[in-house]
């Protein structure tokens, strides 16, 4: 078992935990098997006897090891550990992962954590996790290139998922496509859209959902000689506009756009029109419901565990759809 000690940002026990972990993932020790013990791995690598009992408690914790009185520490059983890695909490993103756990079953542990779209963060995830779990399940952290940590991990245990418009390297993966599918899905509802003077695409600057979509949306306009503008800055009150739709990623400017037609006494889906980029059971029941441009979320998360479950390579893009309701 190699550990390597000069990775000076993380705590020894940590280094050792993994370690540990990836020496049982990897077959040197099989399940029920018993591991060094703590008076062993103290003299072996030079460390105390607190930092390989901490690193013991912290492969407990994730159910990796377990101990008893004449048996010491062992291996506690199959490892199928698998990280989740998110970008933000939303109740779209709570679908995937509710289909994903349900699908994969209760012999699989699967740890849920959120980048937040935090580079330092991300890496930092992702360099604690290397080696301590047996499938890494991404959402990257941005749609135009892959983040440098993602290919320091063993490339047949990654899959990439939802944004990825960008080399992916032959890792697995099931994104969206943010491009002609959403032309298509605009398609679709054509004859709802040519209703209106001008469509909006409300992509703030610090919103990440993929530019990628931005031509396609220019392109559907130019076809249907619709006025376009993509908006970069916070929607405000003032700046509602009678006889326009607006298409919105992020859920508390749909809210807001839907308070703020409320205030200046416009019908949503007759004077202006709202629709939401990603549907989640919430967009059922606001107003009268709001129209939606989105991937299934639920197909997303089931075919990641089945990536799992299957072992096989996946290469899949999932088209987005319309969902129709009154707000347009």
């Amino acid at each position: 078992m190699k550990v390597d000690f000069s990775q000076t940002a993380i705590a020894k026990f940590k280094i050792l935990s993994n370690a540990i972990a990836q020496a049982i993932q990897q077959g040197e020790f099989g399940m029920g098997e018993p591991l060094p013990s703590i008076n062993v791995l103290s003299a072996e690598y030079s460390i105390s006897r607190e930092t390989a009992f901490k690193a013991f408690n912290d492969l407990k914790k994730r159910g990796l090891v377990d101990s008893a009185p004449t048996k010491g520490y062992f291996v506690a059983g199959e490892v199928n550990t698998v990280l989740l890695l998110l970008d933000t909490y939303s109740l779209f993103k709570e679908l995937l992962y509710t289909n994903f756990v349900e699908t994969l079953g209760k012999e699989y542990k699967v740890e849920l954590i959120f980048h937040h779209y935090n580079q330092s963060l991300f890496d930092t995830i992702l360099q604690d996790a290397r080696g301590r779990y047996s499938y890494y399940i991404i959402m990257n952290i941005n749609d135009e290139k892959m983040a440098a940590s993602i290919e320091t991990l063993d490339p047949n245990k990654v899959l990439l998922l939802d944004m990825g418009d960008y080399d992916k390297k032959n890792l697995s993966y099931i994104c969206q496509d943010f491009g002609s599918s959403f032309r298509d899905s605009l398609e679709e509802g054509v004859e709802l859209f040519v209703k209106y003077k001008k469509l909006v695409l409300c992509l703030r600057n610090d919103c990440p959902h993929p530019r990628v979509c931005i031509p396609f949306f220019k392109s559907f306009c130019r076809a249907h000689h619709i006025s376009c503008q993509v908006r970069t800055q916070v929607m405000r009150e003032k700046d509602v506009e009678e006889n326009v739709a607006y298409i919105s990623p992020v859920t508390s400017e749909v809210v807001e756009l839907i308070k703020f037609c409320r205030k200046r006494e416009l019908v949503v889906g007759k004077d202006v029109g709202v629709v939401a980029y990603n549907d989640m059971p919430l967009y059922e029941v606001i107003d009268k419901g709001i129209t939606s441009i989105s991937v299934d979320f639920a197909l997303m998360g089931k075919l990641a565990a089945r990536h799992i479950l299957d072992k096989k390579k996946n290469f899949k893009i999932l088209p987005a759809r319309l969902i129709r309701r009154e707000s347009l």
